[in-house]
């Protein structure tokens, strides 16, 4: 979803996509998976955008793993979404 939205709206240039695993902290936060996708784009103003159907999906499905999407944006400043997701909530939900 993230890729279909540059293609469509960013008219961006450069996509940079990571993925890692974070290990347990002394904070008790389990294992969990981070992803980034950001881009160079020409972003959007938040407080303006109604959010389309393609961002509340991602944000329902992030939830529905028992993860946390954070969005960062500014016009003219591209788009960074980053995804963390606990790894035990992902077992039996992944595909190779």
């Amino acid at each position: 979803e993230c890729l279909t939205n540059v293609a469509k709206h960013a008219n961006a240039t450069d996509v940079i996509i990571e993925m890692r695993q974070l290990e347990h902290d002394p904070l008790s936060r389990p294992n969990q998976l981070e992803l980034t996708i950001r881009d160079n784009g020409s972003g959007f103003d938040e407080r303006d955008h109604l959010g389309g159907f393609g961002l509340l999906g991602m944000r329902e499905r992030v939830a529905s793993l028992n993860g946390n999407m954070e969005l960062n944006t500014a016009l003219g400043e591209g788009v960074r979404i980053r995804i963390l997701l606990p790894i035990e909530s992902l077992s039996g939900n992944l595909v190779y």
